[in-house]
Protein backbone atom coordinates (compact mmCIF):
# COMPACT_ATOMS: atom_id res chain seq x y z
CA UNK A 1 0.00 0.00 0.00
CA UNK A 2 0.82 3.67 -1.23
CA UNK A 3 -0.42 5.49 1.48
CA UNK A 4 -2.28 4.30 4.68
CA UNK A 5 -2.82 7.83 5.35
CA UNK A 6 -4.32 8.52 2.05
CA UNK A 7 -6.59 5.74 2.51
CA UNK A 8 -8.04 7.03 5.55
CA UNK A 9 -8.41 10.54 4.59
CA UNK A 10 -10.32 9.94 1.26
CA UNK A 11 -12.33 6.84 3.15
CA UNK A 12 -13.35 9.59 5.42
CA UNK A 13 -13.59 12.36 2.95
CA UNK A 14 -16.13 9.55 0.75
CA UNK A 15 -18.17 8.74 3.50
CA UNK A 16 -19.10 11.97 3.75
CA UNK A 17 -22.55 11.59 1.32
CA UNK A 18 -23.68 8.47 2.77
CA UNK A 19 -23.19 9.36 6.33
CA UNK A 20 -24.92 12.94 5.76
CA UNK A 21 -28.26 10.93 4.06
CA UNK A 22 -28.12 8.57 7.08
CA UNK A 23 -28.04 11.29 9.74
CA UNK A 24 -30.45 13.58 7.88
CA UNK A 25 -33.24 10.41 7.68
CA UNK A 26 -32.55 10.00 11.11
CA UNK A 27 -32.06 13.19 12.79
CA UNK A 28 -33.21 15.88 10.16
CA UNK A 29 -31.15 18.58 8.00
CA UNK A 30 -29.01 19.66 10.52
CA UNK A 31 -27.42 16.87 12.04
CA UNK A 32 -26.85 15.95 7.92
CA UNK A 33 -25.22 19.27 7.73
CA UNK A 34 -22.95 19.24 10.71
CA UNK A 35 -22.25 15.85 9.90
CA UNK A 36 -20.91 17.08 6.47
CA UNK A 37 -18.95 19.55 8.04
CA UNK A 38 -17.06 17.30 10.08
CA UNK A 39 -16.41 14.61 8.15
CA UNK A 40 -15.22 16.66 5.26
CA UNK A 41 -13.19 18.47 7.95
CA UNK A 42 -11.49 15.55 9.16
CA UNK A 43 -11.06 14.27 5.83
CA UNK A 44 -9.08 17.00 4.72
CA UNK A 45 -7.56 17.32 7.90
CA UNK A 46 -6.07 13.81 7.30
CA UNK A 47 -5.16 14.81 3.82
CA UNK A 48 -2.61 17.69 4.81
CA UNK A 49 -0.47 14.92 6.75
CA UNK A 50 -1.11 11.96 3.94
CA UNK A 51 0.26 14.33 0.86
CA UNK A 52 3.82 13.91 2.04
CA UNK A 53 3.56 10.04 1.54
CA UNK A 54 3.45 10.46 -2.45
CA UNK A 55 7.24 10.96 -2.78
CA UNK A 56 6.39 14.75 -4.90
CA UNK A 57 8.33 17.58 -4.17
CA UNK A 58 8.26 19.22 -0.78
CA UNK A 59 7.01 22.58 -1.52
CA UNK A 60 4.54 20.95 -3.79
CA UNK A 61 3.25 18.78 -0.71
CA UNK A 62 3.79 21.82 1.50
CA UNK A 63 1.18 23.58 -0.55
CA UNK A 64 -1.31 20.89 -0.39
CA UNK A 65 -0.80 20.18 3.13
CA UNK A 66 -1.17 23.93 3.79
CA UNK A 67 -4.24 24.36 1.77
CA UNK A 68 -6.03 20.72 2.56
CA UNK A 69 -5.22 21.56 6.66
CA UNK A 70 -6.97 25.04 6.09
CA UNK A 71 -9.69 23.79 4.17
CA UNK A 72 -10.23 21.13 6.57
CA UNK A 73 -10.13 23.26 9.58
CA UNK A 74 -12.50 25.79 7.77
CA UNK A 75 -15.22 22.48 8.22
CA UNK A 76 -14.49 21.07 11.79
CA UNK A 77 -14.91 25.07 13.05
CA UNK A 78 -18.10 25.37 10.78
CA UNK A 79 -19.14 21.73 12.65
CA UNK A 80 -18.30 22.55 15.78
CA UNK A 81 -20.04 26.16 15.37
CA UNK A 82 -23.40 24.01 14.53
CA UNK A 83 -23.52 21.81 17.92
CA UNK A 84 -22.30 25.18 20.19
CA UNK A 85 -24.35 28.11 18.75
CA UNK A 86 -22.20 30.82 19.54
CA UNK A 87 -22.53 33.64 17.16
CA UNK A 88 -19.18 34.70 17.42
CA UNK A 89 -17.98 31.51 16.13
CA UNK A 90 -20.82 31.17 13.90
CA UNK A 91 -19.97 34.53 12.25
CA UNK A 92 -16.28 33.72 12.15
CA UNK A 93 -16.83 30.09 10.72
CA UNK A 94 -19.50 31.18 8.20
CA UNK A 95 -19.19 35.01 7.43
CA UNK A 96 -15.04 35.31 7.65
CA UNK A 97 -13.51 31.94 6.70
CA UNK A 98 -17.18 30.12 4.92
CA UNK A 99 -17.09 32.14 1.55
CA UNK A 100 -14.18 33.53 -0.08
CA UNK A 101 -11.48 31.32 1.81
CA UNK A 102 -13.35 27.95 1.68
CA UNK A 103 -13.79 28.42 -2.11
CA UNK A 104 -10.07 29.20 -2.73
CA UNK A 105 -8.97 26.58 -0.99
CA UNK A 106 -9.67 23.63 -3.03
CA UNK A 107 -8.11 25.79 -6.20
CA UNK A 108 -4.90 25.44 -4.23
CA UNK A 109 -4.96 21.86 -3.00
CA UNK A 110 -6.24 20.53 -6.48
CA UNK A 111 -2.43 21.99 -7.19
CA UNK A 112 -1.31 19.17 -5.64
CA UNK A 113 -3.57 17.02 -7.41
CA UNK A 114 -2.34 18.27 -10.27
CA UNK A 115 1.18 17.61 -9.47
CA UNK A 116 0.95 13.91 -8.39
CA UNK A 117 -0.79 13.38 -11.64
CA UNK A 118 2.10 14.87 -13.49
CA UNK A 119 5.15 13.76 -11.50
CA UNK A 120 3.76 11.26 -8.88
CA UNK A 121 1.60 8.54 -10.47
CA UNK A 122 2.01 5.91 -12.90
CA UNK A 123 0.04 2.68 -14.37
CA UNK A 124 -3.38 2.56 -14.74
CA UNK A 125 -4.36 4.86 -11.31
CA UNK A 126 -2.58 7.63 -13.43
CA UNK A 127 -4.87 7.22 -16.16
CA UNK A 128 -8.10 7.52 -13.95
CA UNK A 129 -6.49 10.92 -12.64
CA UNK A 130 -6.43 11.84 -16.30
CA UNK A 131 -10.14 11.11 -16.27
CA UNK A 132 -10.75 13.22 -13.28
CA UNK A 133 -8.32 16.26 -12.83
CA UNK A 134 -9.43 17.44 -16.36
CA UNK A 135 -13.13 17.22 -15.24
CA UNK A 136 -12.54 19.23 -11.86
CA UNK A 137 -9.98 21.70 -13.22
CA UNK A 138 -12.50 22.44 -16.54
CA UNK A 139 -15.23 22.96 -13.95
CA UNK A 140 -12.77 25.19 -11.83
CA UNK A 141 -11.91 27.39 -14.44
CA UNK A 142 -15.39 27.52 -16.23
CA UNK A 143 -16.37 28.95 -12.82
CA UNK A 144 -13.96 31.36 -12.24
CA UNK A 145 -14.00 32.67 -16.09
CA UNK A 146 -18.06 32.72 -15.64
CA UNK A 147 -17.51 35.46 -12.70
CA UNK A 148 -15.30 37.59 -15.17
CA UNK A 149 -18.20 37.56 -17.97
CA UNK A 150 -21.04 37.60 -15.65
CA UNK A 151 -22.10 34.37 -15.62
CA UNK A 152 -22.95 32.32 -13.00
CA UNK A 153 -21.69 28.86 -13.19
CA UNK A 154 -22.97 26.68 -10.67
CA UNK A 155 -20.23 24.64 -8.77
CA UNK A 156 -20.88 21.23 -8.57
CA UNK A 157 -20.17 19.93 -5.56
CA UNK A 158 -20.15 16.11 -6.35
CA UNK A 159 -17.39 17.23 -8.51
CA UNK A 160 -15.54 18.15 -5.72
CA UNK A 161 -15.15 14.19 -4.19
CA UNK A 162 -13.97 12.38 -7.74
CA UNK A 163 -10.14 14.10 -6.81
CA UNK A 164 -10.25 11.94 -3.79
CA UNK A 165 -11.72 8.74 -5.18
CA UNK A 166 -8.18 9.22 -7.07
CA UNK A 167 -6.50 9.57 -4.03
CA UNK A 168 -8.27 6.30 -2.60
CA UNK A 169 -6.90 4.28 -5.78
CA UNK A 170 -3.50 5.94 -5.97
CA UNK A 171 -2.64 5.33 -2.62
CA UNK A 172 -4.03 1.42 -2.45
CA UNK A 173 -1.81 0.80 -4.94
CA UNK A 174 1.70 -0.51 -4.06
CA UNK A 175 4.65 2.05 -3.63
CA UNK A 176 6.59 2.46 -7.01
CA UNK A 177 9.62 -0.14 -7.77
CA UNK A 178 12.19 2.47 -7.44
CA UNK A 179 10.94 3.56 -3.74
CA UNK A 180 10.85 -0.19 -3.05
CA UNK A 181 14.37 -0.75 -4.36
CA UNK A 182 15.92 2.52 -2.24
CA UNK A 183 14.23 1.01 0.53
CA UNK A 184 17.48 -1.85 0.80
CA UNK A 185 20.02 0.22 -1.11
CA UNK A 186 22.97 1.80 1.07
CA UNK A 187 23.13 5.08 1.37
CA UNK A 188 25.92 6.41 -0.48
CA UNK A 189 26.59 9.63 2.09
CA UNK A 190 27.07 6.54 4.42
CA UNK A 191 29.62 4.96 2.20
CA UNK A 192 31.63 8.12 1.58
CA UNK A 193 32.12 8.72 5.02
CA UNK A 194 33.35 5.11 5.78
CA UNK A 195 36.03 5.44 2.93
Amino acid sequence: MRSVRGVAAATVALATIPLAIITGLAFGNDAAETTIHFTVGLGFLMFAVAVFDFGLPRWVSVIGAVAGGAFGGIFLLQGISELVHIQGVTYLAFNVLGHEVERVLPDIFFVWFAALLLAGSTGRTRWVGWAIMPIVIGLEVAIVAGSFVGIDVPFVKLAFFLPMIWLLLESLKGRPAAARASRYQPDPRAEALSA
